[in-house]
């Protein structure tokens, strides 16, 4: 889980992750910052040990849920999810 500051700033440690590989999974840290604008959410995650950020290029919060689209680097496009507990 992580925790969202006001002004965007996160980080989490330790943080799981979980490949497409099956037994690929572990845990690492990560931080960066997301930004609101509307309803919609743009961003960077910086994961320990990957020297390629994640860049977070388009997103839509509705309610305590967000979703949208992220890149890393020229090649790995990824889908991701965002809930509020």
């Amino acid at each position: 889980m992580i925790t969202i500051a006001s002004n965007g700033n996160f980080s989490a440690d330790p943080c799981s992750f979980y490949g497409v590989t099956p037994g690929e999974s572990g845990t690492t840290t990560v931080g960066g910052h997301f930004a609101v604008s509307a309803c919609n959410i743009t961003g960077t995650i910086n994961v320990g040990g990957d020297p390629t950020p994640v860049t977070i290029q388009a997103g839509h919060i509705n309610g305590n849920s967000a979703a949208g689209i992220a890149t890393q680097g020229a090649k790995a496009v990824m889908y991701y999810t965002l809930t509020k507990k």
